[in-house]
């Protein structure tokens, strides 16, 4: 598709036109018929849904949900207001319609007696019409009801279903429940054993003691184990004496200074540092009164020093001597057992602290145990303690009781009564919708027949704006007569109307040449025509008609030149051309027939022969009117549509929709241009509803003011062109409204 051609898919028109008018535009025509179907069928689709329907008779009663009950004697959940409530109310509300209720209200003996006046067979019917609402403004109240054809089977189904909730959670938010009580007086009993148990492991373990207090034990019990392990370190750290000695002994082969056996033996450790001492009183005595070695005082020092100097050497020797029978002595001075004695005394020990130690750990066990039995009974005798209380709160409190003795929060505040008239009579409302629903059956077929309908019926059709110009013209369908003066003049002032925006357009006044098409054959082009060639004529235009429709020869029979000479092999002829050219009756009016036998000549035609004979028309008449056959079945036309100054494409009454389209994107695809298009053999209220009405409006406002005139029809030239003859010795020409799309 070329850049001129028109996007017909895109629809614009229609997106942006109000739903109304479609409707309307679709409905044209076809009013007469259309309603009288749509009242048939609404009367009937009305008779159908009243007879569909039955009054309805509703019934309904209401539970009370409270949220606390009052307190005896202590604070439960029956007398302390239930937490998110109205959550609450809502799930009763829902258990209402549970299934299970439902099946048990059917099974009852109530609405057995009445089953057999109602069609409710299974518990989906009844939840399907069964209704229970929450009040905002009252919360604990619940209301139940149902709607029947049956005023008996409302009322029993409704109370034999809230009878058959009571029944089935009746002890919902009670604190009396058996399976509770149940279950409490096991876990007591269960609760009680366990202590029984704790006790006997506490007895035990305090028997094998002779006492519940195991802390003291354990505390003798260690302070047993430090005082033998203390005794054991000491026994160790003799026995350590004299293995370093033996060692001593064995690795040194020399001699012992005094320093290195001060290291393991005390007494020579204690000599050392007496020398020490005296050695520093004796230098200090010296120093300090200026004493000399003969002063007496130093004499005894020096006297004593050497009295311990020979200690010293004398506990060498024996330490050097290697006899085992000498005896090693403690940091005081004290002589240590012999090594056999400490080992005795270490092994003894050893069993000691043994024995100790498990009696500890023995004991240690049966106190971390005596101390966890104490702890798990304690929690055993509270939790007992919990539930006797609860016991006894079940026991106290479970006899607030309302009115009809049901323990709990639930109970029927309001029972259902049967009504004695109907609640709603559905039938007015049914019959309503069918005659709606039916009476539109027809409308909607014919809206959709309208839609999908592929033939152009009315001049303002989307397909004919789409021809991209601004010149939409309409003449009526006249028949072969001109009886209906009316219709006639107002096609006269279409064809005017056509013609002097074709002239206004024209606004250098040059001579113009026009082609004239159509999508198909029939579609009135030959007399639109002439209808136009005559409005150009009289408005004082030189005008021809020029016949190029080589297959019809509509113009060159209509004028009477059916045997007319060829004007294919004339075509670059300009003397034979001017020759072939005759005037009509009509004043300025002027046609160059098709020869005869031309159809066989269309092969001569070609785009410089059809420009040659344009241009040489154009220095002899003011416009020109080329007939040139349907489009897109004429050779012709392909030639002139690029070579007019514009074509104008007549489409008539009941012309297929995808023709015109395909003639419109034709046109463009050959770079012509449509300057008109013209709506044919309209019918008549389409032309009075359009902008054209106002010739109409006209044309009675002459016929009021002048007597009816004998017009001179050529049924030669069509009935349009008869009218625009006649309205040619009409004394007053009446102007035309601007614009004739329809």
């Amino acid at each position: 598709m070329s850049a001129n051609q028109i996007d017909w898919d895109a629809g614009q028109e229609q997106g942006h036109m109000n739903p109304l008018v479609m409707v309307h535009r679709l409905l044209r025509g076809k009013y007469i018929w259309v309603c009288p179907l749509a009242i048939i069928f609404g009367l009937l689709g009305g008779v159908l849904g009243y007879m569909s329907q039955e009054p309805q008779y509703n019934s309904a009663g209401q539970i009370r949900i409270q949220p606390s009950l009052p307190k005896v004697l202590f604070t439960t959940e029956q007398s302390t207001a239930t937490q998110m409530f109205s959550s609450f109310v809502n799930t009763q509300a829902e258990l209402i319609k549970n299934p299970e209720v439902i099946q048990r209200a059917l099974e009852s003996d109530e609405w057995k007696a009445v089953s057999h006046f109602s069609d409710i067979k299974s518990v989906y019917d009844v939840r399907k019409a069964l209704k229970v609402k929450t009040n905002r403004a009252a919360q604990q109240i619940i209301t139940v009801s149902f709607n029947d054809e049956h005023p008996l089977v409302s009322s029993t189904l409704v109370g034999a279903v809230m009878d058959s909730y009571i029944m089935q959670f009746k002890n919902e938010g009670s604190i009396d429940i058996p399976e509770i009580r149940k279950m409490l007086e096991n876990r007591e009993a269960n609760l009680i054993a366990d202590r029984d148990n704790f006790d006997a492991q506490i007895l035990a373990i305090a028997g094998r003691y002779r006492t519940e207090n195991l802390e003291p034990l354990v505390l003798n019990a260690l302070n047993t184990i430090h005082q033998l392990e203390a005794q054991r370190e000491v026994l160790i750290d003799q026995k350590s004496r004299y293995e370093q000695r033996m060692k001593i002994d064995d690795d040194n082969s020399e001699p012992l200074t005094p320093e290195q056996a001060a290291e393991d033996d005390p007494m020579i450790a204690g000599y050392l540092a007496r020398k020490m001492e005296l050695e520093e009183a004796k230098d200090e005595m010296m120093v300090a009164e200026g004493l000399r070695e003969g002063h007496r005082d130093v004499q005894r020092l020096t006297s004593m020093i050497a009295n311990n100097q020979q200690r010293i050497d004398a506990r060498l020797k024996e330490l050097q001597s290697g006899e085992e029978s000498l005896i090693l002595v403690d940091d005081d001075g004290n002589p240590l057992p012999s090594i056999e004695i400490i080992n005795s005394k270490i092994a003894k020990l050893d069993a000691m602290l043994e024995s100790a130690k498990n009696k500890s750990k023995k004991l240690f066990e049966d106190s971390v145990d005596l101390r966890d039995y104490r702890a798990k009974r304690a929690d055993k005798q509270a939790s007992i303690a919990q539930v006797t209380q609860r016991l006894d709160q079940i026991d106290t409190e479970s006899k607030v009781k309302d009115a009809e003795q049901i323990t709990g929060k639930i109970s029927i505040v309001g029972r259902p009564i049967t009504p004695l008239e109907p609640t709603s009579d559905p039938r007015i409302k049914m019959a309503g919708v069918g005659f709606i629903g039916a009476g539109s059956l027809p409308v909607l077929v014919v809206l959709a027949l309208a839609y999908f309908g592929h033939r152009i019926e009315y001049s303002d059709d989307d397909v004919l704006s789409g021809a991209s110009n601004g010149i939409i013209g309409m003449l009526p369908d006249l028949g072969d007569s001109l009886a209906d003066k009316e219709l006639a003049d107002a096609s006269a002032f279409a064809v005017h109307q056509i013609r002097s925006q074709l002239q206004i357009k024209n606004h250098l006044g040059e001579s113009r040449v026009y082609g004239v098409t159509s999508p198909a054959p029939q579609d009135g082009k030959t007399s639109m025509i002439i209808a136009i060639g005559l409005s150009f004529a009289e408005s004082g235009d030189r005008t021809l008609l020029l016949d190029l429709d080589f297959i019809g020869r509509g113009l060159s029979v209509h004028f009477g030149y059916p045997n007319a000479p060829s004007l294919a092999e004339s075509l670059e002829s300009r003397d034979t051309i001017d020759s072939l050219i005759h005037e009509t009756e009509f004043d300025g009016l002027y046609v160059l027939p098709a020869g005869f036998g031309d159809d066989e000549r269309v092969s001569r035609l070609s785009p410089r022969s059809v420009d040659a004979l344009i241009s040489h028309l154009r220095t002899k008449f003011d416009t020109i009117l080329i007939d040139s056959g349907p489009i897109l079945a004429s050779v012709e036309a392909s030639f002139v549509a690029p070579q007019t100054d514009g074509m104008i494409l007549v489409v008539g009454r009941g012309q297929y929709k995808p023709l015109v389209k395909k003639t419109i994107d034709y046109v463009h695809a050959l770079e012509g241009n449509i300057v008109a298009t013209v709506f044919n053999r309209a019918l008549a209220q389409d032309l009075r509803q359009s902008s054209n009405s106002m010739s109409v409006h006209f044309s009675r406002q002459i016929s009021r003011q002048q007597e009816a005139v004998d017009g001179r029809p050529s049924m030669r030239i069509g009935p349009v062109a008869g009218a625009l003859f006649r309205a040619k010795d009409t004394p007053t020409n009446v102007p035309v409204s601007k614009g004739a799309e329809s």
